[in-house]
């Protein structure tokens, strides 16, 4: 699998979007997660991967546990990019409303 996302993270290279083959399983996405940040970013890790309808949402965290972007592998193609809004989720930790919202 190679891997491309534009994210909190920096560009990862290393090929198309993602998979470019189906997801089928929870831990199909974590893997695939997993593989594109051991191109770049070895202290990173897949944390909690959530079940969505067309695709999986996961988690990334650093060493300490703190979540540093979220990506989403679409079930149909393998597709992966960042929805990560580091902005909106500070303000929510701080209970400052959403303009979004």
């Amino acid at each position: 699998m190679a891997c491309t996302v534009n994210s909190a993270l920096g560009r990862v290279r290393g090929g198309p979007y993602g998979a470019q083959t189906p997801v089928a399983t929870v831990e199909e996405a974590t893997q695939a997660i997993e593989k594109c940040l051991s191109i770049r970013h070895q202290g990173l890790h897949a944390g909690r991967t959530l079940d969505n309808r067309g695709y999986f949402e996961v988690e990334v965290m650093d060493r300490n546990g703190a979540i540093v972007d979220r990506l989403i592998v679409v079930k149909q193609n393998g597709r992966v990019r960042s929805i990560y809004e580091p902005r909106v989720d500070m303000r929510r930790e701080r209970g400052v409303p959403n303009a979004k919202e």
